[in-house]
This record gives structure tokens, sequence and C-alpha cells, in this order.
């Protein structure tokens, strides 16, 4: 009795085992197997394969690429040999390739406009040129005009500011002219990188520039103006005043009048060579006469002129 019930359990795990290896091997057939049925050929297509090289011959292998066709645009990536592999419509094309590596902020490679016939399919080889992306601030809405020193067809462009003000374009790599309405830049375009333009920040620098040349006119004149009017008003001192004066002392106060009314103390004695016990004899006389007072600032002594003896003219201002 035990004999055939282990029997039976013998089977049974034997017969669960054969049919989870037929399920895994059906799995693993069926993964195997494409049954869906391939796919038709669209006999309105044909297969274009284009071989990119750039500029030095080098085959752009395992890059993204945009195709610029008349009225779309695709997005492939070239294969290990460098070569492009898509369908268009049966007929004559036009198309402009951009490559991107992607180790670099902007495209990279550009192409000039080429020209093909597809039937069922079409081989050629194109030449793409590296170049850089410029950005910059404009004049919404107007022209702008970029000239490089290139072989590149690219080499000459006119473009449209956006609404906003703002302009981008691809142009070969070297030194190109950037012409606006306002004016004009060079800039030196590098491969797959941006350079960045603004016309407004030139001309607003050009405007705080003049504005403070301006500012510096106006504060110098008004200090001129403010000297030779304080001067002219210290010329106005009574001169009958100056005939009671001795040598020293009308020397002194014309001296204070030259320098607009007041100078200090050290600067006295220096330049009208006086010893300082002369200097300080007449000082007091002239302090004694209300004609000269002496002003403490910090550790400079000035000696300015009172408005005692002035003429009458300034005693009106």
């Amino acid at each position: 009795m035990f004999i055939k019930f282990d029997y039976v359990f013998l089977m049974m795990n034997k017969f669960i085992l054969l049919c989870f290896i037929l399920f895994i091997a059906s799995i693993y057939s069926i993964a195997e197997t494409n049954i869906l049925p391939p796919e038709l050929p669209d006999p309105n297509k044909g297969n274009v394969d284009v071989y990119l090289v750039t500029s030095y011959d080098e085959p752009l292998s395992r890059t993204a690429v945009t195709v610029n066709l008349e009225n779309k645009m695709l997005f492939r990536n070239t294969d290990n040999n460098g070569t492009l592999h898509f369908q268009v419509d049966k007929g004559y094309h036009s198309a402009i390739f951009i490559a991107d590596e992607f180790a670099t902020p902007v495209e990279d490679y550009i192409s000039s406009n080429v020209s093909f016939f597809v039937n069922d399919s079409v081989h050629f080889k194109t030449v793409l040129f590296p170049v850089g992306r410029i950005n910059g601030l404009c004049a919404p809405e107007s022209l702008v005009s970029i000239d490089c020193f290139s072989s590149h067809p690219l080499k000459e462009q006119t473009i449209t500011c956006d609404e906003f003000g703002k302009f981008t374009v691809l142009a070969p790599v070297g030194i190109c002219n950037v012409k606006t309405i306002n004016g004009t830049f060079d800039v030196s375009v590098q491969h797959g990188e941006i350079t960045h333009i603004s016309e407004h920040n030139d001309y607003f620098m050009l405007f705080v520039i003049s504005g403070g040349i301006m500012l510096l006119v106006i504060a110098i004149t008004y200090l001129v103006f403010k000297k030779k009017n304080v001067v002219r008003k210290y010329e106005q001192f009574d001169e009958s005043v100056l005939k009671t004066l001795n040598k020293n002392e009308e020397m002194i106060v014309r001296h204070l009048i030259s320098k607009g009314g007041w100078a200090r103390q050290a600067e006295i004695i220096r330049e009208l060579g006086m010893s300082r016990a002369t200097f300080f004899r007449a000082v007091s006389n002239l302090q004694s006469k209300n004609i000269v007072r002496k002003i403490k600032k910090g550790i400079n002594v000035t000696v300015e002129l009172t408005p005692m003896y002035f003429h009458s003219e300034r005693k009106k201002d």
C-alpha cells in the first residue's frame, strides 16, 4: 500500500517537472520567433544612406544628426561607420545636415544645402564644416547680417530678430562680423561653443560713460565757478585796510585772497618763505584787527579772512 502511494507521488512530481520544462521552452520559443508578419516596405518611399565626414575627411560615427528637409525635420544617429540611414518620399529633395556631439553645449557641424534624387535607394557622401552658435540682443524685428571670414556657404547670412529682441544663429568657426541697425561687432566663433553679444549692453555702457563724463564736466564747472566767485568776492577787500598793514601782514592777506580766502598755515609759511616767528607775529596782529582768524582742523591749522573789512558789495551778498 505504501509502495503504491510513493510510486504515485513520484510520478506526479515528474509530471509537474515536465510541464514546467515545456512551459519554459514555449516562452523561449516565442521570444526567439518573430510572431508578427514582416512589415511591408512603403512603395512610395526610398532609402537614403548618407556618409557624413568632417572637412578633414573624418567620419562622424555615432553622432546625433538633424536632417532639415523641405517640409520636416528628422532626428537620427549615424552608425559606427558614420553613415546616416533614413527614408523619404521618392523624388527630388534638398536637405541640410547638422551634427551635434554631446560633449559640447551646441551643434558642432553643418553641411551646405544638399540636393538628391531618391528612387528605391540612394547613397552619397556629404562634408560637414565646424560651427558654433552666436546669441545676441538687438532691436525687435530688426535685421542682423553676419559676415564671416570663411569659405563655408554660411559665411554670409541675414536674419531677423524676434519680437523679444533676441537672435541666435549657427556660424562657421573663426572671426565673424555681426551688423545691426545700431552697431557692428567682431566676434570669435568657437567650435561647438556659444558666443554672446549684446548691442544693448554696449550702448548702455556708452550711455553710462557719456553720463559720467557729463556729470564730471558739470562738477568741474561748478567748482571752477565757485572758486572764481569766491576769489572775486575776496578781491573786493577794502584796499584802504591794506594801507594800514605792514609788509608781512599785507603779503599774508594778498596770499589768502589769491587762494580764495583761506590756506593752511604750513603752506603760507612755505610759499611766502617767512620764518615761523615772523608769520605768527603777523597773523597775531591781523587777528587783533579782526582781519583773519585761525581754525584748527585735526592736525592742520588754516588761516582765513574774515568778512569784517570787505567792500560794501561783499556785505550785500
